[in-house]
């Protein structure tokens, strides 16, 4: 005879086995049908995480080949207007003669630029070497005519170095590009 202590004790033994069987998902009808199941999606996953991977090292690949010079040598070109009422339209940056960048101003955009915004028109690796940067640019005051313009600058770019190029756009549209190097020391001492 079974006490009823007994009997609570079968009773949760039994609503354990019962819960972990539901957690571990269903139980095949057949014994048969369970096992290829099981073959056929680990199969299938080691299909797909080998297609991931080859995925994945192609991009690297391909990252990898776009890397020029280690430590990076780069350029930043930013766009500002101080405070006029002339509009930059389009702005085209070109480097030794290969396209850069392009960008079209809004009103919104020349606003923002007109009360100290800045645009950073460009932020990329460079070569070293010598850079031949030419701007092509249209501007407009009030409703007339849009007119075109152009500046160019050279900046020698040397290994592991970043420089800052500010596209400054002034009245009657003329436009000053500077080129800026900040060299940071440890003041700390």
């Amino acid at each position: 005879m079974i006490s009823a202590k007994g009997d609570k004790k079968m009773n949760a033994f039994f609503a354990i086995i019962f819960f972990l069987a539901f957690l571990s998902g269903p139980v095949p009808c057949f014994a048969g049908e369970g096992p290829k199941k099981d073959e056929e999606s680990v199969r299938d996953m080691i299909i797909r995480l080998d297609k991931e991977y080859r995925f994945l090292n192609e991009g690297m690949g391909n990252l990898e080949s776009k890397v020029k010079n280690f430590p990076n040598t780069s350029v930043d070109i930013s766009v500002v207007k101080k405070d006029m009422d002339e509009r930059l339209v389009y702005l085209e940056i070109r480097d030794n003669d290969r396209f850069l960048a392009s960008h079209i101003y809004t009103q919104i955009e020349n606003d923002a630029m007109r009360v100290g915004g800045r645009h950073q028109l460009y932020n990329a690796e460079i070569g070293e070497g010598i850079h031949n940067l030419k701007a092509i640019y249209y501007w407009t005051a009030g409703n007339d005519t849009p007119k075109k313009g152009a500046a160019e600058i050279i900046v020698s770019a040397k290994l592991s170095r970043r420089y800052f190029v500010e596209f400054l756009l002034q009245k009657d549209g003329g436009v000053e590009l500077m080129p800026r190097e900040f060299d940071f020391v440890n003041m700390a001492k």
